[in-house]
């Protein structure tokens, strides 16, 4: 299974594109306050079209809405309206939204948190993807029955996403995504022992173990990296401090060759080039005063 290469390549969500979809999300919330849990769904969506991994200012409010909207007897969609929320198609992103929507309405249909999850891997909403798979996850454990097919279906996609998430370098997504392919499938051996079930989850186990050493040995590099950019700091300090020790000593000897000769153009000359060659305005009107002096009394650079 492959999740939609071109969505993913393009979800690199603008500013203006974000300050939209807060926009939205700020009059869900007004609408929210006020009870009026439908249109604060729509304001979510349409924020959600703009910025659709928006999960902790859009898609986790959207849930608790739905939630608080539910328990005060909110309806679900109608014939009607869910017919003009279509769950497949070509636009991938807009068949998650519309998923998204009818959840709203319904938080506790199973059908539309699947739709959901497939969609927003299609097109390639990794963020988003990890934010569902708990939910769909708890929605499998609900079922009266355990549903073979649905967690089958669970798994090729959400193991297919952690592929996604591992070739995209996003190790910790991939990580959390296997853990729960693997809980799954420990969820169905507990009801219903089968040996294709064991032979499964040694394979994800293994799967697992890989992808978490790949992401162990990442951070350890980046410690490695840290450690060593700290270290370079210091001895960047060090030279620092021991370049201005003997900057410090370099005026010192200058002031003394030239107190000792105080005539002597080359001695004026050399002061005056070391004090240049820190750059500050001290320094540099030091060798100008100095060069004045000079020149009031020789007439002559």
């Amino acid at each position: 299974m492959a999740g939609d290469d071109k969505s993913a390549a393009q979800n690199e969500f603008s500013e203006v594109d974000m300050a939209k979809a807060r926009a939205w999300f700020s009059k869900a919330a007004d609408c929210r306050e006020r009870r009026e849990y439908d249109y604060a769904i729509e304001c979510f969506i349409t924020g959600l079209g703009f910025w659709p991994e928006a999960v902790e200012e859009g898609h986790m409010p959207l849930r608790s809405l739905a939630i608080q909207r539910q328990q005060a007897g909110g309806a679900k969609a109608g014939v009607l309206e869910t017919l003009k929320k279509p769950l497949i198609g070509k636009n991938a992103r807009q068949a998650m939204l519309n998923a998204e929507y009818l959840l709203a309405k319904d938080p506790g249909n199973g059908g539309y948190v699947d739709s959901l999850l497939k969609n927003a891997f299609k097109a390639g909403m990794l963020e988003t993807v990890r934010w569902v798979t708990p939910l769909v996850l708890d929605s499998l454990r609900k079922d009266k029955k355990p549903n073979k097919n649905r967690f089958k279906s669970f798994r090729d996609v959400v193991i297919a996403a952690a592929e996604q998430a591992d070739a995209r370098n996003q190790a910790p997504i991939a990580v959390w995504l296997l853990e729960h392919a693997v809980t799954s499938l420990e969820f169905q051996l507990a009801r219903e022992p089968d040996e294709g079930l064991r032979n499964e989850q040694r394979d994800l186990a293994g799967r697992l173990a890989i992808v978490k050493g790949k992401y162990q040995e990442a951070e350890s590099f980046r410690d490695s990296l840290r450690d060593a950019e700290q270290q370079k700091i210091l001895h960047d300090s060090e030279r620092v401090k021991q370049a201005e020790e003997s900057y410090e000593a370099l005026v010192a000897a200058a002031r003394k060759a030239l107190a000792e000769n105080p005539d002597v153009p080359q001695k004026i000359y050399a002061l005056v080039d070391i004090l240049t060659r820190r750059e500050s305005k001290e320094s540099e009107g030091e060798a100008i005063a100095l060069l004045l002096k000079a020149y009031e009394k020789s007439r002559n650079y």
